[in-house]
Protein backbone atom coordinates (compact mmCIF):
# COMPACT_ATOMS: atom_id res chain seq x y z
CA UNK A 1 0.00 0.00 0.00
CA UNK A 2 2.88 2.42 -0.03
CA UNK A 3 2.62 2.70 -3.85
CA UNK A 4 -1.01 3.53 -3.19
CA UNK A 5 -0.88 6.75 -1.65
CA UNK A 6 -3.36 9.44 -1.43
CA UNK A 7 -3.08 12.54 0.68
CA UNK A 8 -0.01 11.47 2.43
CA UNK A 9 -1.68 8.05 3.78
CA UNK A 10 -1.83 4.70 2.00
CA UNK A 11 -5.58 3.77 0.99
CA UNK A 12 -6.01 0.37 0.28
CA UNK A 13 -6.51 -0.24 -3.86
CA UNK A 14 -10.59 -0.48 -5.02
CA UNK A 15 -8.76 -3.58 -6.96
CA UNK A 16 -7.77 -5.37 -3.69
CA UNK A 17 -11.35 -4.38 -2.17
CA UNK A 18 -13.00 -6.32 -5.09
CA UNK A 19 -10.48 -9.19 -4.61
CA UNK A 20 -11.16 -9.79 -0.81
CA UNK A 21 -14.39 -9.41 -1.48
CA UNK A 22 -14.32 -12.00 -3.80
CA UNK A 23 -12.67 -14.31 -1.65
CA UNK A 24 -15.28 -13.52 1.14
CA UNK A 25 -18.01 -15.36 -1.70
CA UNK A 26 -15.95 -18.44 -2.38
CA UNK A 27 -15.74 -19.03 1.23
CA UNK A 28 -18.29 -20.97 1.67
CA UNK A 29 -19.59 -22.04 -1.71
CA UNK A 30 -16.44 -24.79 -2.42
CA UNK A 31 -17.50 -25.77 -5.79
CA UNK A 32 -18.19 -22.57 -7.23
CA UNK A 33 -16.16 -19.93 -9.26
CA UNK A 34 -16.21 -16.15 -9.67
CA UNK A 35 -17.63 -14.62 -12.65
CA UNK A 36 -17.39 -11.30 -11.71
CA UNK A 37 -19.37 -8.52 -9.47
CA UNK A 38 -22.35 -6.25 -9.85
CA UNK A 39 -23.03 -2.77 -8.34
CA UNK A 40 -19.72 -2.43 -6.50
CA UNK A 41 -19.64 0.28 -4.33
CA UNK A 42 -16.83 2.09 -2.51
CA UNK A 43 -18.89 3.53 0.85
CA UNK A 44 -15.96 4.63 2.90
CA UNK A 45 -12.11 4.48 1.97
CA UNK A 46 -10.12 2.22 3.77
CA UNK A 47 -7.35 4.62 4.95
CA UNK A 48 -4.31 4.69 7.41
CA UNK A 49 -4.35 7.30 9.26
CA UNK A 50 -4.58 5.94 12.55
CA UNK A 51 -2.21 2.75 12.04
CA UNK A 52 -3.00 -1.01 11.26
CA UNK A 53 -6.89 -1.26 10.57
CA UNK A 54 -8.35 -4.38 11.40
CA UNK A 55 -10.86 -5.33 8.00
CA UNK A 56 -12.92 -8.01 7.56
CA UNK A 57 -14.75 -9.54 4.60
CA UNK A 58 -18.65 -10.70 5.60
CA UNK A 59 -20.83 -12.41 2.60
CA UNK A 60 -24.71 -13.25 2.76
CA UNK A 61 -26.15 -16.97 2.43
CA UNK A 62 -26.09 -18.17 -1.58
CA UNK A 63 -29.26 -17.18 -3.97
CA UNK A 64 -29.72 -19.21 -7.49
CA UNK A 65 -30.71 -16.45 -10.10
CA UNK A 66 -31.05 -18.24 -13.27
CA UNK A 67 -27.51 -20.03 -14.21
CA UNK A 68 -25.92 -18.32 -11.68
CA UNK A 69 -25.57 -17.42 -8.16
CA UNK A 70 -25.40 -14.75 -6.06
CA UNK A 71 -24.18 -13.88 -2.82
CA UNK A 72 -24.32 -10.21 -1.11
CA UNK A 73 -20.97 -9.24 -0.29
CA UNK A 74 -18.94 -6.81 2.68
CA UNK A 75 -16.07 -5.51 3.54
CA UNK A 76 -16.32 -4.10 6.69
CA UNK A 77 -14.33 -2.94 9.78
CA UNK A 78 -14.52 -1.79 13.75
CA UNK A 79 -17.27 -4.12 16.34
CA UNK A 80 -19.88 -6.01 15.27
CA UNK A 81 -22.68 -4.37 17.01
CA UNK A 82 -21.15 -0.67 15.09
CA UNK A 83 -19.63 -1.79 11.68
CA UNK A 84 -18.67 0.80 9.36
CA UNK A 85 -18.60 -0.49 5.99
CA UNK A 86 -16.04 0.24 3.40
CA UNK A 87 -16.95 -1.59 0.31
CA UNK A 88 -20.30 -3.22 -0.85
CA UNK A 89 -21.01 -5.92 -3.82
CA UNK A 90 -22.89 -8.16 -5.11
CA UNK A 91 -20.65 -11.60 -6.18
CA UNK A 92 -21.62 -13.59 -9.09
CA UNK A 93 -21.02 -17.25 -8.80
CA UNK A 94 -21.36 -20.02 -11.43
CA UNK A 95 -20.23 -23.34 -11.91
CA UNK A 96 -18.02 -22.32 -14.70
CA UNK A 97 -16.95 -19.00 -16.05
CA UNK A 98 -18.85 -17.98 -18.84
CA UNK A 99 -17.61 -18.15 -23.15
CA UNK A 100 -15.65 -15.15 -23.56
CA UNK A 101 -17.94 -12.38 -25.84
CA UNK A 102 -16.72 -10.91 -29.52
CA UNK A 103 -15.66 -8.00 -29.51
CA UNK A 104 -14.57 -5.59 -32.03
CA UNK A 105 -12.13 -2.46 -31.09
CA UNK A 106 -13.36 1.12 -32.12
CA UNK A 107 -11.78 2.85 -34.70
CA UNK A 108 -11.88 6.13 -33.07
CA UNK A 109 -9.75 5.34 -29.67
CA UNK A 110 -6.65 5.93 -31.38
CA UNK A 111 -7.21 8.87 -33.51
CA UNK A 112 -4.07 10.77 -31.40
CA UNK A 113 -0.86 10.10 -30.19
CA UNK A 114 -0.75 10.13 -26.14
CA UNK A 115 0.78 13.88 -25.46
CA UNK A 116 2.64 12.26 -22.20
CA UNK A 117 4.84 9.65 -22.32
CA UNK A 118 4.02 7.00 -19.62
CA UNK A 119 6.70 8.20 -16.92
CA UNK A 120 5.36 11.77 -17.54
CA UNK A 121 1.61 10.43 -16.31
CA UNK A 122 2.74 8.72 -13.30
CA UNK A 123 5.35 11.31 -12.40
CA UNK A 124 2.45 14.69 -13.29
CA UNK A 125 -1.02 13.49 -13.25
CA UNK A 126 -1.20 9.74 -11.22
CA UNK A 127 -0.28 8.94 -7.27
CA UNK A 128 0.20 5.51 -8.20
CA UNK A 129 3.89 4.12 -6.86
CA UNK A 130 6.43 1.98 -8.51
CA UNK A 131 4.26 -1.54 -7.27
CA UNK A 132 1.18 0.26 -9.31
CA UNK A 133 2.66 1.24 -12.36
CA UNK A 134 0.57 -1.07 -14.16
CA UNK A 135 0.16 0.87 -17.49
CA UNK A 136 3.25 0.22 -20.08
CA UNK A 137 2.73 2.13 -22.36
CA UNK A 138 -0.68 4.05 -24.15
CA UNK A 139 -1.42 3.00 -27.66
CA UNK A 140 -3.87 5.38 -28.44
CA UNK A 141 -6.03 8.41 -27.29
CA UNK A 142 -9.39 10.23 -27.75
CA UNK A 143 -11.95 12.24 -26.70
CA UNK A 144 -13.90 9.14 -26.69
CA UNK A 145 -11.62 6.72 -24.78
CA UNK A 146 -7.70 5.70 -24.57
CA UNK A 147 -5.92 2.21 -25.49
CA UNK A 148 -3.40 0.59 -22.95
CA UNK A 149 -0.97 -2.19 -22.53
CA UNK A 150 -1.49 -2.91 -18.93
CA UNK A 151 1.28 -5.72 -17.23
CA UNK A 152 -0.27 -8.07 -14.63
CA UNK A 153 0.26 -8.25 -10.83
CA UNK A 154 3.32 -10.49 -9.15
CA UNK A 155 2.35 -13.07 -7.19
CA UNK A 156 0.11 -12.42 -4.17
CA UNK A 157 3.35 -13.23 -1.60
CA UNK A 158 5.35 -10.59 -3.10
CA UNK A 159 2.39 -8.08 -1.92
CA UNK A 160 1.06 -9.50 1.23
CA UNK A 161 2.81 -10.92 3.99
CA UNK A 162 0.12 -13.49 4.85
CA UNK A 163 -2.07 -13.76 1.28
CA UNK A 164 -5.60 -15.45 1.43
CA UNK A 165 -4.60 -17.69 -1.67
CA UNK A 166 -1.42 -18.28 -3.35
CA UNK A 167 -2.59 -17.12 -6.85
CA UNK A 168 -5.07 -14.84 -7.75
CA UNK A 169 -8.91 -14.71 -8.45
CA UNK A 170 -8.56 -11.73 -11.16
CA UNK A 171 -5.62 -9.51 -11.22
CA UNK A 172 -5.60 -6.49 -8.95
CA UNK A 173 -3.03 -4.79 -11.05
CA UNK A 174 -4.55 -5.24 -14.54
CA UNK A 175 -7.86 -4.26 -13.00
CA UNK A 176 -6.14 -0.84 -11.38
CA UNK A 177 -4.96 0.29 -13.91
CA UNK A 178 -7.55 0.04 -16.05
CA UNK A 179 -8.83 2.43 -13.42
CA UNK A 180 -5.90 4.49 -14.04
CA UNK A 181 -6.54 4.95 -17.19
CA UNK A 182 -9.88 6.32 -16.34
CA UNK A 183 -8.16 9.19 -14.10
CA UNK A 184 -5.58 9.76 -17.34
CA UNK A 185 -8.39 10.59 -19.43
CA UNK A 186 -10.62 13.01 -16.95
CA UNK A 187 -7.50 14.85 -16.54
CA UNK A 188 -6.62 15.31 -19.74
CA UNK A 189 -10.33 15.89 -21.01
CA UNK A 190 -11.75 17.53 -18.07
CA UNK A 191 -8.42 19.23 -16.60
CA UNK A 192 -9.29 17.41 -13.24
CA UNK A 193 -7.94 14.47 -11.69
CA UNK A 194 -10.79 11.82 -10.19
CA UNK A 195 -11.12 8.40 -8.15
CA UNK A 196 -13.19 5.64 -9.01
CA UNK A 197 -16.10 5.05 -7.04
CA UNK A 198 -18.88 2.70 -8.44
CA UNK A 199 -18.48 -0.18 -10.84
CA UNK A 200 -22.15 -1.63 -12.54
CA UNK A 201 -20.79 -5.02 -13.55
CA UNK A 202 -17.34 -6.67 -13.94
CA UNK A 203 -17.20 -9.93 -15.32
CA UNK A 204 -14.26 -12.55 -15.74
CA UNK A 205 -13.93 -15.31 -18.82
CA UNK A 206 -10.43 -16.86 -17.62
CA UNK A 207 -9.48 -17.86 -14.11
CA UNK A 208 -5.77 -16.97 -14.73
CA UNK A 209 -4.93 -13.93 -16.96
CA UNK A 210 -2.49 -14.56 -19.95
CA UNK A 211 0.98 -13.99 -18.78
CA UNK A 212 2.46 -12.78 -22.23
CA UNK A 213 0.32 -9.11 -21.40
CA UNK A 214 -2.80 -7.36 -21.75
CA UNK A 215 -4.29 -5.03 -24.14
CA UNK A 216 -6.82 -2.69 -22.18
CA UNK A 217 -9.62 0.03 -23.98
CA UNK A 218 -11.67 1.96 -22.20
CA UNK A 219 -14.51 3.54 -23.83
CA UNK A 220 -15.98 6.68 -22.29
CA UNK A 221 -20.35 6.59 -21.93
CA UNK A 222 -21.20 9.30 -19.93
CA UNK A 223 -19.21 12.66 -18.97
CA UNK A 224 -20.42 15.68 -16.84
CA UNK A 225 -18.21 17.93 -15.05
CA UNK A 226 -18.02 15.80 -12.18
CA UNK A 227 -18.82 12.26 -12.83
CA UNK A 228 -17.29 10.18 -15.80
CA UNK A 229 -18.91 6.49 -16.63
CA UNK A 230 -16.81 4.32 -18.90
CA UNK A 231 -16.60 0.78 -19.95
CA UNK A 232 -13.13 -1.01 -20.08
CA UNK A 233 -12.27 -4.33 -21.85
CA UNK A 234 -9.28 -6.41 -21.08
CA UNK A 235 -7.96 -8.67 -24.33
CA UNK A 236 -4.82 -11.35 -24.37
CA UNK A 237 -2.78 -10.33 -27.47
CA UNK A 238 -4.76 -12.10 -29.92
CA UNK A 239 -7.69 -10.35 -29.56
CA UNK A 240 -9.69 -12.60 -27.22
CA UNK A 241 -11.61 -10.56 -24.09
CA UNK A 242 -10.16 -12.40 -20.85
CA UNK A 243 -12.34 -9.46 -18.21
CA UNK A 244 -14.92 -6.79 -19.01
CA UNK A 245 -15.61 -4.06 -16.63
CA UNK A 246 -19.01 -2.20 -17.35
CA UNK A 247 -20.25 1.39 -16.20
CA UNK A 248 -17.46 1.85 -13.66
CA UNK A 249 -17.32 5.44 -12.10
CA UNK A 250 -14.52 8.10 -11.16
CA UNK A 251 -15.91 11.54 -9.27
CA UNK A 252 -13.81 14.12 -10.87
CA UNK A 253 -12.66 16.68 -8.13
CA UNK A 254 -10.36 19.67 -8.38
CA UNK A 255 -9.48 19.40 -4.92
CA UNK A 256 -7.51 16.00 -5.19
CA UNK A 257 -4.69 17.08 -7.22
CA UNK A 258 -3.58 18.66 -4.09
CA UNK A 259 -3.33 15.06 -2.23
CA UNK A 260 -2.57 13.12 -5.56
CA UNK A 261 0.65 15.58 -5.36
CA UNK A 262 2.01 14.04 -1.80
CA UNK A 263 3.98 11.52 -2.14
CA UNK A 264 5.52 11.46 0.93
CA UNK A 265 3.77 9.57 3.93
CA UNK A 266 2.30 11.42 7.19
CA UNK A 267 3.02 9.34 10.28
CA UNK A 268 0.41 6.99 11.43
CA UNK A 269 -1.39 6.92 14.48
CA UNK A 270 -0.91 9.17 17.49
Amino acid sequence: MLSHVIGGYPVLPIAIMQEWLGHAALHLNPGLVLVGFDEVRVLKGVILNNGPCDLRAVASKIRRTGDVFEVDVELRSGPDDDPTAHARARAILATTLPTPPGYSRPAHLDEHDYRRGIDAAYRDVLFHGPHFHGIERIDGYSSQGIIARVRLAPAPADWMDDPLRSAWLGDPLVIDAGLQMGILWCYEELGSVSLPTYGARYRQYTATFPGDGIVATLEVRERSTHRVTADITFLDTGGTVVAQMEGYAWTVDPSLGEAFGREQLHAAGP
